[in-house]
């Protein structure tokens, strides 16, 4: 059935998730943290060199030094930049449970080892880095999850081919059981990759330092909300009517009124239900960076649109104006969240993707040709706008929702 409306706005924040309420301070603290242990231990050991620019980015990066015959019989430069990562998936497993549980169907499970590896994969590509092993966590809350084996062999098959299809090895991983910590029902999927740079300055790719005035903003299209703003759109999957019958309702332990009444169920205007949608699995994008690196195309900056939306177009800390001059049309998924939330435009826009899921920086004369590279690989690829010079940071839409540098401090 088509959802009404009910209830004022939500926001992210309302569904538990704040970034600017201690999340991102605790990860630039964690950060500063991390770096001391660069004087104390790392210095030179081995011939490794952390990159230091590179920390608190999506991807951080060490160089290796080599000696000259190990160099020309491996046909690299006079050093190796490598890559190493830890990500996870979130909650969108608990979107596939609800799912299942509604359904009895275990497909749902199938796409969420995609996500999990794309959420590595693709914040390791904004380094220039090509995944050469990836490794799984399984997390569960008790070892009874094991037994109901439609939902882990697809969790095992999912990650199989999310591995083949990024080009590397799956080559390990560690699965615990965490009783107490987790519901005994529930289940965490999370992921570390490790790889090599193909760009010839990784470290000024990862923090935006190459990027010029004048540079195109060409846009890759997603298929949907991702593995990001799941806890807002659990939230509205669930979220209560409104008004003092329903807190009557409540108080006597009476049933009460949800905004979508069949929740994940809920039909969506092009026939899907919610849920379906929502466990979209996220494009590998790295695949697509990787081939551009290939090609020998400039790539001065690689943006995943993940957490933060499309704010996090101006996540390098330089003074450029981002200005997008087109947005693609909204996808069901985000036209049926912002109707039944409602969610306003500008919280939209700055917590999830709204269509474009990754975006990469180029000088103008090589957008059409990183276009092409896209669409030969199964992309969707288009020029949205393009980087200027500013006295500070600011991204502005065409559809006039703008953030300027204290909208984003990551």
């Amino acid at each position: 059935m088509e959802a009404t409306v009910g209830g004022g706005e939500i926001s992210y924040k309302d569904a538990g998730v704040n970034y600017t309420g201690g999340l991102d301070q605790f990860k630039k603290a964690a950060s500063r943290a991390a770096w001391e242990t660069e004087t104390t231990l790392a210095k030179g050991r081995f011939g490794f060199e952390p990159l230091k620019r590179s920390r608190g980015g999506s991807v951080f990066l060490s160089r290796q030094i080599l000696g000259a015959d190990e160099r020309h019989r491996l046909g690299l430069h006079s050093w190796s930049v490598s890559g190493h990562l830890v990500e996870t998936l979130g909650t969108k497993s608990l979107v596939a449970d609800a799912m299942y549980k509604l359904t009895g169907d275990p497909k749902y499970y199938r796409n969420l080892p995609q996500d999990a590896v794309a959420m590595i994969v693709n914040d390791a590509a904004t380094g220039g880095v090509v995944p050469q092993t990836i490794n799984m966590l399984l997390e569960v809350g008790s070892s009874n999850w094991f037994k109901d084996i439609p939902p882990s062999q697809a969790i095992i098959k999912g990650w199989r081919d999310a591995c083949i299809d990024v080009r590397c090895v799956w080559g390990g991983g560690e699965t615990s059981v965490l009783k107490g910590l987790l519901y005994p029902d529930v289940f965490s999927l999370s992921g570390s990759a490790t790889g090599i740079s193909l760009h010839d300055d990784p470290e000024s790719f990862s923090d935006g330092s190459l990027i010029q005035e004048g540079d195109a903003i060409v846009f890759v299209m997603g298929n949907g909300i991702h593995a990001n703003g799941l806890s807002l759109a659990r939230a509205i999957a669930t979220r209560p009517m409104h008004g003092w019958k329903e807190d009557i309702r409540y108080i006597f332990g009476m049933e009460v009124r949800k905004v979508l009444p069949d929740g994940y169920l809920t039909k969506m205007n092009d026939g899907r239900t919610f849920g379906e949608a929502l466990l979209d699995p996220t494009p590998l994008y790295s695949t697509l960076v990787e081939d551009c690196l290939l090609a020998d195309c400039e790539l001065h900056y690689a943006v995943n649109i993940t957490g933060h939306g499309l704010r996090k177009l101006m996540r390098p800390n330089y003074p450029f104006a981002y200005m997008v001059d087109r947005l693609p049309p909204k996808l069901p998924i985000f036209e049926s969240m912002q109707k039944w939330g409602p969610i306003s435009d500008k919280e939209a826009y700055e917590t999830f993707n709204m269509g474009p899921g990754y975006a990469l920086y180029v000088p103008p004369h090589e957008a059409e040709r990183v276009i092409t590279i896209a669409k030969a690989g199964g992309f969707e690829a288009y020029q949205a706008g393009n980087i200027y010079t500013c006295g500070e940071k600011r991204v502005s839409l065409p559809n006039g929702i703008e953030w300027g540098p204290h909208d984003l401090s990551i």
